[in-house]
């Protein structure tokens, strides 16, 4: 995929533990992730591939609805060919539609960078079984109805049980159908864990009903954006 902010490289970094977040002729900023409970620790390292050393480095974060950060910034100064290693600490206060924001300079340049701590990066996985499961999702009251998904690069069912086990930490409940999967999961509410569950029905090859449920709404909506943004991927 392209490199840059809000590419496919961050979108990647939704479901993958480690990988480039951000690149231009300048600088590469390399990222590893891992979270635990409600916070999570993004270990970066800012890499010069530009012919000259660079000065003025400087690293902030941009919190947002649901996230705040604590940042270990970089040295100042970075070499032609070397890296300087910097962290952020990210804590969930809420289930969260949008990421928090790297804001970077060096030499002249100011960049606002998104970060890929989605709300996916906080669940962890519900081993139930398809019973368990029916009965929870309907519990969870009517959805809004399905939503067609359709992805180029997770074809067959396989990619996608992989991508919602691995990238959105959920459990995939066994099911006889092989066309469709599915997966449920917890989020770390402050009053106790919180439970969604995704539903991706076969239609065609690389064609998904997508239905989303949670108890609640906020929960719901934002997975279903991470969700939607990685099928979509390229």
């Amino acid at each position: 995929g392209t490199q840059g902010g809000g590419g496919a490289s961050l979108i990647d970094l939704y479901h993958e533990n480690s990988g480039v977040l951000f690149e231009n002729g300048d600088i590469k900023i390399e990222l590893s992730h891992a979270y635990t409970g409600t916070e999570g620790t993004l270990s970066m390292k800012l890499v010069n591939v530009g012919a000259s050393g660079i000065s003025g480095i400087q690293v902030d974060c941009e919190d947002c609805d649901g996230q705040s950060t604590d940042v270990t910034p970089p040295l100042s100064e970075c070499a032609a060919g070397s890296g300087v290693p910097f962290k952020v600490a990210v804590r969930t206060h809420g289930p969260n539609m949008e990421t928090v924001a790297l804001k970077l300079s060096y030499d002249d340049k100011n960049l606002t960078i998104p970060l890929p701590s989605v709300v996916t990066k906080f669940m962890s996985p519900l081993p139930i079984d398809k019973d368990a499961f029916d009965g929870k999702f309907d519990g969870c009251g009517m959805s809004l109805g399905d939503v067609i998904m359709s992805s180029d690069r997770w074809k067959s069912p396989e990619d996608v049980r992989k991508v919602v086990a691995v990238g959105l930490n959920m459990a995939i409940v066994p099911i006889s159908d092989n066309s469709s999967v599915i997966g449920s999961g917890t989020y770390p509410g402050e009053g106790g864990p919180v439970e969604c569950f995704v539903k991706l029905e076969g239609v065609s090859e690389g064609t998904y009903l997508m239905d989303i449920r949670s108890t609640d709404d906020k929960l719901k909506n934002a997975v279903e954006k991470v969700v939607k943004d990685v099928l979509a991927s390229t």
